[in-house]
């Protein structure tokens, strides 16, 4: 997700950008990703994908809770919007007395199974669990001026109450990715109950077919008074057969070509008209047309496979940002806390990618938070290119080839792993550049840089006018910065032309010759 400003000016964007950083280091943290590939296969089964979020301490969590562990009453749930959710789900005893110390007794003594556990598939008595039963009720006030009070937190086991408390906010503590909304109540419709009629057809097709085929045999068609012996019919090798006519032996088709055909329908075809995915799709496989296709061939039959999924997809954008604006209030309350009792900073790590690298920076979150009011959460694809490197380089040489980028504009677009390192030095005087800006437009940055003759003054000067318009102009940006970058755009223009003067209009370090790749000229001879 991506934090968006309403109406914010330069310092409110740039703090919007590092909530953006800040969340995906949280999701990662909390393992959200790869609980949302478990949660998307447990929507097209079950109809949900259902995780818990919740702390302990200030430690987050997001954890896979499968839909029969969630409750809700039929009447109340009728329209879609239940007003209380219970979850009964089993912890290990161990560490339910970890959250709660104070009730390690009655912990120790809970039960591990209620009377209408008997449909569990597991019935092992050496695991040692705890049921646990929760309930949250929503406050009947949603007016954040004047909040009702009557919103409850229950947490329980057999022979205890753990928790007891106000609930304030007004939503559940849950992410839920519906495959399909149902018409009516608060449980989705997966694939499996859309494809459930149609198997009961293929079950009962299957059944008749196997019938059929044990009971049809082979036969033997023989004129009267011909001699057969039947006697000596059998299944053996090298029998043998005597009588005065010769017998013929047929088998028929166990089946009707067009009852065979039905079946097979029943099996490929129906399951597409009925879910909209081609069986290609859920195979992972291509057409044969397009098995050794163009990047543009194949992206249109999979733009085009995947059309039926955009419900499911929007819904997975949803899910993601209603999961952040939870694990949001979850941090504020760490926040609280520790200011309240002077304790530790909250601090997330994070992977940053410039400059052509990886390493991990942390973020604190008192340095980032946010009031709500103040920005919003979107979600956007996090490349427009492909993920796949012939796709990619498909879509970049199309882009090229139409003028839209140059060619250090295109090598920083290729992010290929293995060969990273070559296109980092070859694309360096850009990144350098792009390095230099970014550092200038930090407001933290009390320094000064001054452009190196071994730099692309070009670059610099081109680079640095756009980045300064767009801060002056556009983000608002204060004085000091924007004052900064003009310097340096100031400073680079002079040493480019002082230097096209002294020694004429000759390239300038990391210049583009044609066929002598970027930053190739700063090397000079080598001997290898």
């Amino acid at each position: 997700p991506m934090a968006l400003t309403t109406g914010g000016d330069f310092g409110a964007a740039r703090r919007a950008k590092a909530i953006t950083k800040f969340s995906e280091g949280v999701l990662d943290s909390v393992g959200f990703w790869a609980t949302r590939e478990l949660r998307i296969r447990d929507s097209a089964i079950f109809g949900d994908g259902i995780a818990r979020n919740f702390r302990v301490g200030r430690k987050l969590h997001h954890e896979r809770t499968l839909p029969g562990e969630i409750l809700v009453d039929p009447c109340d749930a009728y329209y879609g919007r239940p007003r209380t959710l219970y979850i009964r789900h089993h912890i290990d005893r161990r560490v339910l007395i970890e959250q709660h110390p104070e009730f390690k007794k009655e912990i120790q003594e809970a039960a591990s199974k209620l009377t209408d556990d008997l449909w569990l598939t597991w019935d092992d008595e050496m695991s040692d669990v705890v049921v646990v039963l929760e309930a949250i009720h929503l406050p009947s006030s949603e007016d954040e001026d004047s909040p009702s009070d009557d919103g409850a937190y229950v947490k329980c086991i057999s022979n205890a109450t753990l928790a007891n408390t106000d609930y304030v906010r007004d939503y559940h503590p849950i992410s839920k990715n519906t495959f399909q909304k149902p018409l009516v109540g608060w449980h989705g419709e997966g694939m499996v109950r859309q494809l459930a009629g149609l198997q009961y057809e293929v079950n009962s097709v299957g059944l008749r077919m196997q019938e059929q085929g044990f009971m049809t045999g082979s036969y033997v068609w023989s004129q009267d008074a011909s001699g057969l012996e039947i006697d000596t019919l059998d299944n053996g090798t090298l029998s043998v057969i005597r009588s005065l006519t010769e017998p013929k032996f047929f088998t028929p088709a166990p089946w009707h070509p067009q009852f065979m055909q039905y079946y097979e329908s029943l099996l490929t075809k129906r399951p597409q008209d009925i879910t909209g995915l081609s069986g290609f799709a859920t195979r992972s496989e291509l057409p044969a047309g397009l098995a050794g296709g163009s990047g543009i061939e194949i992206r249109n039959y999979k733009d085009t496979d995947t059309e039926n999924l955009i419900p499911q997809g929007r819904e997975d954008e949803r899910d993601v940002v209603d999961t952040m604006w939870q694990l949001f209030d979850l941090m504020e309350e760490i926040h609280d806390e520790s200011k309240a009792v002077g304790g530790k900073k909250y601090i997330v790590k994070v992977e940053r990618r410039a400059d052509g690298r990886s390493a991990i920076e942390d973020i604190d979150y008192a340095k980032v938070r946010m009031d709500k009011s103040e920005f919003t959460l979107r979600t956007f694809p996090t490349s427009y290119l492909a993920s796949t490197p012939s796709d990619r380089w498909q879509q970049v040489s199309e882009m090229a080839e139409k003028g839209l980028f140059s060619e250090d504009e295109v090598l920083s677009l290729l992010d290929f792993p293995d060969v990273q390192r070559v296109l980092n030095l070859r694309n360096s005087p850009r990144r350098t550049v792009e390095r230099i800006v970014e550092m200038l437009l930090d407001p933290d940055f009390d320094d000064t840089i001054v452009p190196e003759s071994a730099m692309n003054l070009d670059l610099c000067v081109a680079i640095g006018t756009l980045a300064y318009l767009e801060a002056k102009w556009i983000d608002k940006a204060p004085e000091k910065v924007t004052a900064r970058l003009l310097g340096f755009v100031i400073n680079a223009r002079a040493m480019r032309d002082s230097a096209q003067q002294g020694e004429g209009a000759g390239p300038q370090p990391g210049s583009q010759e044609p066929g002598m790749p970027p930053g190739e000229e700063l090397m000079g001879p080598v001997n290898v």
